[in-house]
């Protein structure tokens, strides 16, 4: 038997309705039927006197306001319900599917990608002397701690190519030296603090460099060491740019080294010092150009290192076609800060966080430096820093904070 439904409902379903025909819908109601009992309630309502409204005009407008929004809630809600049948059906269909077969993936055969790997070595700043009571106690740095790093940079090297990359045949090693090797003498505190007389660092250092490279000699099958100087070793107080290679310990350094390597008999080592401010060379057809990064000017804005070493590369890059040839990596130091920026890669420092950095307010980086591995189709992969602080008591407190 049909509902019965009052006077209010018969005018309330018309006015959430909006039209005669979808307010009979909504109270499931015969049309006719519907329209005459409506028709008959608005007579009601009609005016007694020619100009007057049953309802106030703002009351009029709230409601057909009101109307509008329940219509298009209930647009939503069917458009809501429409989607939630179809995911439903999808799940349905997914859940009767049968699984797939297991894709064939065949482990590597015995043969290795041959590849070549790349240790990067600077700002070694070596016999400077970093005070732990200035620094709070997060880094420390003399010759003993140099020495103990250098040594770590050197098993750091074989632990990656060898082990961690096991499953590639790592048969080449690029050492590049990107100079900033010496501290020097440009600063007073540093003349004052360093640990020997300039003479003395470069004597010590380049037979410690030595021993290290001669070490790795018998670990990869040939090694390239290209060479540049850096801004700390220069023999004058301010930058110069003629002669400004042959007159910085950090070439001293490297003449030297090559001369007690060739004497040690390692002739599966070249060297490739640079008589220039960058050094170019090729490993695995891939071009890298080395420059120590003093070059670039700037840095303390919000761009922070990025803007100008990026600009120096754009500089750099259009001033290798103007000699008509290329390069495919840029490789830096001196800013003390690992950064792998696919193109450019940016060394950080043997030497670590110090005083010049504390005070500067800049943030703390462990001592690192940069490996990665060259392979002849991809060009630079696997890039990772080398830790060379182990064993040591270093709190990097604002990680510890973060």
């Amino acid at each position: 038997m049909p509902k019965k439904y009052d006077d209010a409902e018969i005018l309330g379903a018309y006015y959430q309705a909006g039209t005669k025909a979808g307010g009979a819908e909504l109270l499931k109601m015969d049309d006719r039927n519907y329209r005459r009992r409506l028709n008959k309630l608005l007579k009601k309502q009609q005016p007694q006197t020619t100009g007057c409204s049953v309802l106030p005009p703002a009351e009029e407008h709230r409601l057909e306001r009101q109307n509008k929004l329940l219509r298009k809630e209930v647009k939503d809600l069917k458009q809501q319900l429409a989607e939630d049948k179809e995911i439903a059906g999808l799940l349905s269909a997914a859940a009767s599917e049968k699984p797939a077969r297991p894709l064939s993936i065949k482990r590597p055969g015995k043969k290795k990608p041959v590849v070549a790997a790349t240790a990067f070595l600077s700002d070694t700043h070596f016999d400077e002397t970093v005070n732990p009571d200035e620094m709070n106690g997060v880094n420390a740095y003399d010759r003993d701690i140099a020495e103990r790093r250098l040594q770590v940079f050197g098993e750091k090297t074989i632990l990656m190519a060898h082990n961690y990359m096991a499953e590639f045949n790592v048969h080449h090693l690029d050492i590049p030296l990107g100079g900033d090797i010496v501290s020097g003498n440009i600063h007073d505190e540093l003349a004052r603090s360093n640990q020997d007389e300039i003479m003395g660092t470069v004597v010590h250092w380049s037979t410690q460099i030595q021993a290290m490279i001669c070490g790795l000699a018998k670990e990869f099958r040939t090694i390239h060491v290209p060479c540049v100087v850096g801004n700390h070793g220069r023999n004058t107080k301010k930058p110069r740019h003629k002669g400004k290679v042959r007159d910085n310990f950090d070439w001293l350094i490297y003449q030297t080294v090559q001369r007690l390597v060739e004497r040690s008999g390692a002739k599966n080592v070249s060297f490739q010092i640079a008589p220039t401010s960058d050094v170019m060379w090729e490993t695995e057809g891939y071009r890298y150009l080395m420059t120590h990064g003093d070059q670039a000017r700037g840095g303390t804005g919000w761009g922070g290192i990025y803007s100008p070493i990026m600009r120096m590369y754009e500089k750099k890059v259009k001033r290798e076609a103007g000699f008509g040839r290329g390069f495919d990596y840029l490789i830096l130091g001196h800013w003390h800060q690992y950064k792998d920026l696919g193109r450019v890669v940016i060394n950080g420092s043997l030497k670590g966080y110090d005083e010049f950095a504390n005070d500067n307010n800049f943030e703390p980086e462990p001592p690192q430096q940069g490996f990665w591995l060259t392979d002849k189709r991809f060009g630079k992969i696997l890039s990772a820093p080398l830790f060379v602080a182990d064993g040591e008591d270093i709190h990097m407190r604002s990680r510890k904070a973060a």
